[in-house]
């Protein structure tokens, strides 16, 4: 077992790189372990003399020898996979290019108010050049795709698109290599996509070549295509049937894996009682349907038999059939295999898939597999079909639920003595004594498990999900047995009764639903006391400490024998005395896409300048980039906002920080426009301290604001627009420390910065600059850029946004007064920082937290 789990460590050791190295200088490395392994043996077996110490000696070569060749077996593997990935990545010379491309909808096409979003296998692609003449290009061949059309933009062609799963389409598309944010807190969407293996994602344009061909749901071959058109069936269905049901979301997440549909508000009742696990399909109900198929094999097994001791046993079909031992493996696992598929597959499916084929394996083989043999099997198996799993939440929860369940119940033993001892001779006694023996043991298992299952994933749940259920246990004692025996049973009866009796299937999801509906009104109940969800932040936690607070996890989880388990609670402590960071002033500009959110930090206090765009109802920077960042570091008060102005891509994230976030003072450009805020004028004259640093508004001035607001009263709306341009409104903020000044400046033009250079409102060679208007042609004019002659200039731009921001002439004017260009759409997250010496230094996210997927400059 320890060669497999060498070989494990290897293959996601590779996934821990900052860059691939060549396949040269990697293969010559491996090379060359491998001829010292040898050559240190030779020389050690050289100079032992006696014929004891060489035995010795080559038996601790064997062993070292096997631990580094699956150790290099599995870098070799990771290497080798990592390398197929990145090829697989639309190439850097199509990147933002326009396409017609030919395919094949895969999987559930999703849909919201405004876009519809679908993956897309291409068969046949051609490059449209500038002049439109189309180029076939092999590029995209046999490829998947993640493409969006966007309903809003076109309302009036809305209504021509209707894609289905299985459709043939020919569309006009517009590309680029898969990319996320890099931030110092948040999800990594670009290693999320590689996962995915999608080569490229983008857009649908409007035009006459979109159209549709053929759908290929309606070929009966079997492939990966029929599963997904099975599941777009059954979606179908549950839409038809089920589209009032208030929880018709965790009925498609039970059913088909789809949890598209489930609200933010259920997120938060299933994520309040830790029971999120149970309403998406995982590995216990993987298990369950396993059971089922292997209960049903048993019974055709049965039935065989008794066949066959009624009737000749000339039918040697039959004979064969009923001393086969296979039967009930086949059928058990043809079970899970089906629900696996419609539920997209997920990792915790994939590992539940894994431990069961290798426990049938030992069943047709005569053998008992041990449970940490399944184990390790499942994870090597997760590490071959997805090296970059390590990445995932779910891999490090489903993983350690199962193995802190292994620790505590391999090798447990119920009392069986327990029934013999109270039996009596009467049958009636002796029934209820049974009865009460299996009733106590269910209980005591499961409340066993129970626990377990909590001690274990205390420390993942602090460390990646930011805290604990308070509720959990309570809520899954009663939750685990109703989905258990009751909802997901009735959803399997109905997909083996789809395919003869649909109206019957229909009253089995109806049933299920119904019982989805009674544990939804109870999770909420139990919600309405208010333990909920306990939100421990840690900070980043050292490798020391989180080694510390797993092995008392393990020393709690131990046989009752072992004395004071309970000391295992005190090696939790070191989590929460994470080291803080050192410094005076920390600048953030996060990678947010075509927007600005900045957050400025003191050792005390915080300040948030805009918090960039809302890209979804589901997706908004200031809830999930922002927000998070700041639980981060244990900061959930913040001193104050300023929104520099109204524009969506400075200020379309304001709500969703506020669900979270508590700020006491909030400052707005356009105060008129935002008067739910509660928010005061930003105004130039506004000062304020904050552990010696200096804080001072700059612009827009008091004059400015009154002139604006009396061209608003005279002219009509639509002049306004035109003639009161709201950029010019933008808070301009000047922050300084000792010499150092920093500048961030909104979206201010050049005509605004003409009156700053002016009146002397902001002093000359500052350290510092947010570039205004994202480095907009219409702002940094030569005068500005020659008066604050930067050191560092940092434009918060979108990857090669349709802008063209930062204009090639804004990039000249700086670069030739030796400013320093930083980028977040190329850099990441840009991070200035005055450290306890005094000592400015800037770092660029997509290279302190690089992985080799990343692409971009380096610094």
């Amino acid at each position: 077992m320890i060669f497999i789990i060498s070989a494990i460590i290897g293959i996601f050791c590779i996934s821990l790189l900052p860059v691939l190295p060549s396949a040269t200088a990697f293969f010559s490395v491996i090379f060359l372990s491998i001829v010292s392994i040898f050559s240190v043996y030779f020389t050690a077996r050289f100079y032992v003399k006696t014929y004891v110490n060489a035995i010795a000696c080559h038996q601790i070569f064997q062993w070292v020898l096997w631990l580094v060749f699956a150790s290099l077996l599995g870098l070799s593997y990771g290497f080798i996979n990592a390398k197929l990935l990145m090829n697989k990545q639309l190439s850097n010379d199509l990147d933002n290019k326009v396409f017609i491309v030919d395919g094949v909808v895969a999987g559930l096409v999703k849909n919201s108010s405004t876009s519809i979003r679908f993956d897309f296998i291409v068969t046949n692609s051609s490059l449209i050049n500038e002049d439109q003449y189309s180029l076939v290009t092999d590029g995209l061949k046999n490829k998947k795709i993640r493409l969006s059309y966007y309903q809003h933009n076109k309302k009036d062609y809305a209504g021509l698109f209707d894609i289905n799963t299985g459709d043939n389409w020919q569309l006009l598309v517009k590309l680029k290599r898969p990319r996320g944010f890099v931030n110092p807190v948040g999800f990594d969407y670009q290693g999320y996509l590689l996962s995915q293996r999608i080569s490229a994602t983008g857009y649908i344009k409007v035009s006459d070549k979109n159209k549709k061909l053929a759908n290929k749901c309606i070929d009966l071959s079997f492939n990966l295509l029929t599963v997904a058109c099975v599941r777009d069936q059954l979606n179908t269905l549950l839409v038809e049937n089920f589209s009032e049901s208030k929880v018709l979301g965790l009925l498609a997440g039970l059913l088909i894996g789809e949890k598209n549909r489930i609200t933010n508000s259920q997120w938060q009742t299933l994520k309040d009682t830790g029971t999120i696990h149970l309403l998406a399909i995982s590995g216990l109900h993987i298990g369950l349907a396993a059971a089922m198929g292997y209960c049903l094999g048993k019974f055709f097994m049965k039935f065989i038999q008794l066949i066959m001791s009624r009737f000749s046993q000339s039918l040697i079909f039959l004979n064969l059939l009923s001393n086969c031992r296979w039967l009930p493996s086949l059928i058990s696992m043809l079970f899970a295999v089906t629900y696996s598929l419609l539920a997209g597959f997920s990792l915790p499916t994939q590992r539940a898939l894994i431990m069961l084929s290798v426990f049938h394996l030992g069943l047709w083989c005569s053998r008992n597999v041990r449970p940490w043999s399944l184990f390790v099997t499942a994870l090597l198996g997760i590490a071959l079909v997805d090296p970059l799993a390590i990445y995932s939440q779910g891999f490090w929860l489903s993983f350690l639920a199962v193995g802190a369940l292994i620790l505590v119940f391999n090798g447990y033993v119920f009392d069986s003595n327990l029934l013999a001892k109270k039996s009596s001779d009467n049958d009636f006694f002796l029934v209820v004594h049974r009865f009460y023996y299996f009733i106590n043991r269910c209980l005591r298992g499961f409340l066993k498990a129970q626990w377990s299952v909590f001690i274990g994933l205390v420390v993942p749940s602090i460390i990646l999900l930011k805290g604990v259920s308070g509720l959990g246990f309570i809520a899954n004692f009663i939750a685990i047995p109703l989905v258990t025996l009751i909802t997901v049973p009735l959803l399997l009866l109905s997909l083996l009764l789809m395919p003869v009796a649909s109206s019957a299937a229909v009253v089995a999801i109806d049933l299920a639903n119904t019982s989805i509906e009674i544990l939804f009104f109870m999770l909420q109940y139990l919600q309405g006391y208010g333990v909920n969800f306990w939100d421990v932040y840690i900070g980043d936690p050292t490798y020391l400490s989180i080694l510390i607070a797993s092995v008392g996890i393990v020393y709690l989880l131990l046989p009752r024998g072992i004395p004071v388990r309970w000391l295992g609670f005190f090696c939790l402590i070191p989590l929460l005395f994470s080291e803080r960071d050192e410094f005076l002033l920390k600048v953030t500009a996060f990678d947010v896409g075509q927007g600005t959110a900045v957050i400025i930090e003191t050792p005390n206090s915080e300040l948030i300048y805009d918090t960039g765009k809302k890209y979804s109802d589901s997706f908004n920077i200031g809830e999930h980039v922002l927000a998070p960042y700041l639980k981060n570091k244990k900061r959930q008060d913040v001193d104050r906002l300023m929104i520099s102005h109204n524009d969506l891509d400075h200020a379309g994230g304001v709500e969703g920080l506020l669900k979270t976030i508590t700020v006491k003072k909030i400052y707005a450009g356009e105060l008129n426009k935002n008067p739910q805020l509660n928010a005061r004028q930003c105004v130039a004259g506004q000062q304020w301290r904050l552990n010696n640093i200096h804080f001072a508004v700059v612009w827009p001035t008091l004059e400015y604001i009154k002139a604006t607001q009396v061209k608003s009263t005279e002219i009509n709306a639509t002049q306004a627009g035109v003639l009161i341009n709201s950029n010019n409104l933008s808070c301009v903020l000047l922050i300084r420390y000792q010499s150092t000044s920093i500048l961030l400046a909104g979206d201010i033009e050049k005509s605004i910065e003409k009156r700053l250079i002016k009146r002397q409102l902001i002093p000359k060679n500052i350290n510092v600059l947010l570039a205004p208007h994202h480095g907009s042609q219409t702002s940094s004019h030569k005068d500005w850029v020659d008066y604050l002659s930067p050191e560092y200039v940092i434009f918060s731009t979108g990857y090669k946004n349709s802008y063209g921001h930062p204009h090639k002439k804004v990039i000249a004017r700086y670069k030739a007064n030796n400013s320093t260009l930083l980028n977040t759409a190329t850099d990441g997250a840009i991070t200035v920082v005055i450290d306890v010496n005094n000592a400015l230094s800037v770092n660029r996210g997509r290279w302190v937290n690089r992985h080799y997927w990343h692409d971009g400059n380096r610094p």
